[in-house]
Parts: C-alpha cells; sequence; structure tokens
C-alpha cells in the first residue's frame, strides 16, 4: 500500500517486470481509515506462477480490482 504524490491510496501488485496498481481514491488527513487488499488465486501453473483476483477496499467499501497478471510467490 502506498500514498501516491496526489495524494491517493494505491496497491501495488505484481511481478517485478510488470505492475498493476489499483486507486482507492483520496488520503483522508487526521482521519482513521481501515484499508485491506486480497488476493484470490485462480489458477497456479505447474512453474509456480499464479493468476487472479486482486481487490483493494478502503473503510470495507471494495473500491477497486483487477486481474494483475502472472505472480510468482517469494
Amino acid at each position: 500500500m502506498y500514498i501516491s504524490p496526489e495524494g491517493n491510496w494505491e496497491f501495488w501488485t505484481g511481478n517485478a517486470a510488470d505492475w498493476s496498481t489499483l486507486q482507492g481514491g483520496p488520503v483522508r488527513v487526521d482521519e482513521w481509515t481501515h484499508i485491506a487488499a486480497t488476493y484470490q488465486r485462480i489458477r497456479t501453473h505447474p512453474s509456480g506462477v499464479t493468476s487472479g483476483i486482486a481487490c483493494f477496499y478502503v473503510d470495507g467499501e471494495l473500491v477497486a480490482d483487477d486481474n494483475p497478471g502472472s505472480l510468482r510467490a517469494v
């Protein structure tokens, strides 16, 4: 999870060569915010590479989701 230079929440997923960024809306200064991210694996290839869906939540609401492509567990 990151805060972008523009002041928005971001969740990055990737495999070091390709990165996907899910945008979570503006950061509210001096206010508690619950942020969470999940990754639901759909398929694992014999090489150990997985594919699935990444989801980004802010205060319990799904704000973005994406299929970030192939990821390898480290």
